[in-house]
Formats: C-alpha cells, structure tokens, sequence
C-alpha cells in the first residue's frame, strides 16, 4: 500500500474494523501520514455462472489427493 502522502511503500495497519466491510487503519512508516482504507466483496455474474465447473474442478482435484 502506498502513502498518500509521500508514496512510500512503507504503511503498516494500525488498527481494523470488520463487517460488511474491511476498514483499515495505516500509518506511514516514512512521514507519519495516517489515513484508511476499505475492503468490500464484488459479485461478478460470470462467477456462479463458472461456479458448477469449479466445484467440478474441486472435486477431481481433491480425488486425485486422496489416491
């Protein structure tokens, strides 16, 4: 994650807040900037379309492990 402040590549999360979506709090390990960030879930429609071929694909894989 970069600064916006400075952009630096040198943030760490300094604290979190969880529920439909993920706020993260950064600090700057350069400047001191402290600003957030949010994390959210995206639904694709291709994806429960793909969904059945995945389970497929799962299944053969966890098959094969067992063997």
């Amino acid at each position: 994650m970069w600064c916006p402040n400075c952009e630096s590549e040198k943030t760490r999360v300094v604290g979190t807040n969880k529920s439909y979506v993920v706020e993260r709090y950064r600090m700057c390990g350069d400047c001191g900037y402290t600003f957030s960030t949010l994390e959210s879930h995206r639904f694709d429609p291709k994806w429960s379309k793909n969904s059945e071929y995945s389970q497929q694909e799962a299944d053969r894989i966890s098959q094969r492990r067992v063997r």
